[in-house]
Order: C-alpha cells, then sequence, then structure tokens
C-alpha cells in the first residue's frame, strides 16, 4: 500500500500496525482527529501525509469519525472553492469495514457513496476481500490483487474471473492483477527499501 500511496500528495492513512506508515515513511502520526485535524489545517495549502492509529477497540466507530471529519473539512471542493483532493486508504479494511460493522457507524459508507463529490479518493486494502462490506468492493473502480495462498474465494473469482483468479495463486512476490473500471493487467510494485 505504501508504494501505491506514493502518488498521491495529500493523504490520510488509517492503519492499526505500528510498523507500517512511519516517521521515517514521511508519515506524521497523529492519535486523535483532533490532532489528525490540527495537523492536516497547518499544511493545508501544501502535500501531507499522516497517519492515524485508531485505538484497539472501537476501530469501526473510529473509521466514521475520521471520515465524517473529512467530509466536513472538504466542504469547500463541494461547495467550489478549492480543487485540493485528499486521499484516504484504510488497511486492513477487513476490520473497520467488515459485514458485521455497527450500522449507526456509517460515516465511512457516506464517504463511499458521496467521497467523489468532496474530492475525498478511498483506497482499502486488505487480505481478506471477502470479509470487505459490499458497499465498499461494489463501488471500488480499480482493485489490486496481490498473491495468495490459500483459495482465492468467489469475491476474487467475480472481480477478475475463474482463468485470471489461478492467475493469481502463481504471482511473484510485489507482483498484481489490477482491474481498472473492467480492464485487466499486471504489474508490479517494487520492493519497500
Amino acid at each position: 500500500m505504501l508504494s501505491l500511496l506514493k502518488q498521491h500528495k495529500r493523504k490520510v492513512v488509517f492503519a492499526g500496525s505500528p510498523r507500517d506508515f512511519t516517521v521515517k515513511d514521511g508519515y506524521y502520526q497523529a492519535h486523535t482527529i483532533a490532532g489528525l485535524l490540527k495537523y492536516i489545517k497547518k499544511k493545508w495549502h501544501g502535500n501531507f501525509s499522516v497517519v492515524f492509529r485508531p485505538p484497539e477497540t472501537g476501530i469501526p466507530e473510529a473509521l466514521h469519525n475520521i471520515a465524517l471529519a473529512l467530509l466536513k473539512l472538504q466542504l469547500g471542493y463541494y461547495n467550489g472553492e478549492h480543487t485540493g483532493k485528499i486521499m484516504l486508504a484504510v488497511d486492513e479494511l477487513n476490520i473497520s469495514f467488515g459485514h458485521k460493522r455497527p450500522r449507526q457507524f456509517d460515516g465511512f459508507e457516506r464517504a463511499i457513496l458521496q467521497g467523489a463529490h468532496y474530492g475525498l479518493e478511498l483506497m482499502g486494502a486488505t487480505q481478506r476481500p471477502t470479509l470487505v462490506h459490499p458497499d465498499f468492493r461494489d463501488n471500488a473502480t480499480v482493485v489490486y490483487f496481490f498473491p495468495v495462498m490459500g483459495d482465492v474465494g468467489d469475491v476474487v473469482r467475480a472481480c477478475l474471473g475463474s482463468e485470471h483468479a489461478k492467475e493469481l495463486k502463481g504471482l511473484k512476490n510485489h507482483s498484481f492483477i489490477v482491474t481498472d473500471n473492467g480492464d485487466i493487467s499486471r504489474g508490479k510494485n517494487p520492493p519497500l527499501k
């Protein structure tokens, strides 16, 4: 995910693992939503890379709150007052936006359905796509598939077709298959240093 995010100049990553998206990688570490928003406002006219680490409990609620805060922050884009987009990338999406998420936490769902109008782009990463809520899967225009060890599952077969899903098991490290609005291609990420 780190290499896929490099092209985005203004990004917020929602990630739990302290090993990923570190200061060394160029990411400001935010532990509260207030701290996240303060940092973004300070860097508003430039580029920013910030990671928000949700608490161990209440992960779906934290994603809900981040999504709503970013939508509110992007009201100027919605109203045509600026053109600055923000990428919200969610690591381990199956944990924060899975099938069993509490329905009252619909902020990320609003971002999925209306984010483009607010200049809020979304990226999700998971090794368990079948556990991600269909609202995200069904609205994804670009999906990267990396090598898997076990069964690829019905969701992956539905996205790629059986022939390409079989190919997924034989991919080498850092290789992927990508669907972009229905077009299928292959690629390779450079290893992270």
